[in-house]
């Protein structure tokens, strides 16, 4: 391959030297650069969805804790018990 290449005219040499040298740029960008630009692209898009996720699950925090204090979600019409022990009287009584 050395005696090959040293046989080109000094003007080949330096024609595929020069190609050589590009391709191995096209390569470094394709195999490193763009999927590292690309991966860094979609951490972002990331981040910010789970930003607004953590946006809503804030606002969804403060609305239960305003509902637990206000009493809101205390089950009505069980008088304290469970839910499977109204149901079972029910069952029985029906």
């Amino acid at each position: 391959m050395k005696d090959w290449f040293m046989g080109l005219e000094m003007r080949e040499r330096q024609l595929l030297s020069g190609g050589a040298a590009v391709l191995l740029l096209l390569l470094l960008y394709v195999m490193i650069w763009e999927p590292l630009a690309s991966e860094y692209s979609a951490l972002r898009e990331s981040v910010a969805q789970q930003k607004q996720n953590l946006v809503w699950m804030q606002k969804a925090a403060a609305q239960i804790k305003a509902l637990q204090r206000s009493g809101a979600g205390a089950p009505r019409g069980l008088s304290g018990r469970s839910l499977l022990a109204v149901v079972d009287q029910s069952a029985r009584s029906g």
